[in-house]
């Protein structure tokens, strides 16, 4: 992504996003968008090029959704938006990583990714 394209996914993230994080080690993370605007959605899902989207429906509206369930590309994504994120979404973050990292089959294999090792290891909290 271009810092503009970064910038526009994280603020869209921040303000619509949400992360959750599982203890139990075994199923990682998860990151979603869900809204109204399909253009929105769809744009999310081409500009960061991870995860998927589908519509729903709620109280009879349609609803879009971008999810994201794939371990690395949670991780990737994180790190790359972290810095434009508030303090409490960045502590999610965290906790969505470090589950991943957790994770029994995949930890081992995100850990072998030093780029995304580095990435993560300079990620500095909100001011």
């Amino acid at each position: 992504m271009t810092p503009e394209e970064t910038a526009w996914v994280a603020g869209i993230f921040e303000g619509e996003g949400t992360i959750r994080a599982r203890g139990d080690g075994y199923n990682g993370a998860q990151i979603a968008v869900r809204m109204n605007d399909r253009d929105v959605i769809e744009r999310l899902y081409v500009v960061t090029g991870i995860g998927n989207y589908y519509v729903g429906e709620c109280n009879g509206k349609p609803q879009y959704t971008w999810q994201v369930a794939k371990a690395q590309d949670i991780c990737e994504f994180l790190s790359a938006v972290f810095g434009h994120l508030g303090a409490r979404r960045q502590a999610r973050a965290r906790e969505a990583i470090n589950s991943c990292f957790a994770m029994p089959v995949m930890g081992p294999l995100l850990a072998r990714d030093e780029e995304l090792c580095q990435r993560i290891a300079a990620l500095q909290p909100a001011a």
